[in-house]
């Protein structure tokens, strides 16, 4: 039997350790690639859905309005789509798992409890 002493441990371990975070990051990306996808098309639907693109629409044309979602924008609609009720979030979960293609949802204002 070979011992591995002092900085050879450290170092195997270490090399152990990212492999498996590298591992397991993948694995998650894959599994969960179907729901960031519907979250995507939520976070796309809140922007169309929203003043600012409406504004941006009237004042600068549709194409810039519609171009504008990427970057900061995009982030922070993706983001709030993160935050949103749990029912939308929970159906965009079931078509991801379901293998259905993403679609926007909307909740009334008389269902959100």
């Amino acid at each position: 039997m070979i011992m591995i002493v002092g900085w050879h441990a450290r170092l195997l371990f270490r090399v152990v350790a990212i492999l498996c975070l590298f591992r397991y990051v993948a694995v998650k990306h894959w599994l969960l690639a179907p729901y960031y996808r519907g979250l995507a098309v939520q976070a796309r639907y809140l922007y169309r859905t929203s003043e600012l693109f409406k504004l941006r629409w009237q004042a600068l044309g549709y194409e810039y309005a519609m171009e504008s979602f990427e970057g900061e924008t995009g982030l922070y609609f993706f983001d709030k789509t993160r935050k949103e009720h749990w029912r939308i979030r929970l159906h965009i979960f079931v078509d991801a798992t379901c293998g259905r293609k993403p679609r926007p949802y909307y909740l009334g204002e008389e269902r959100r409890m």
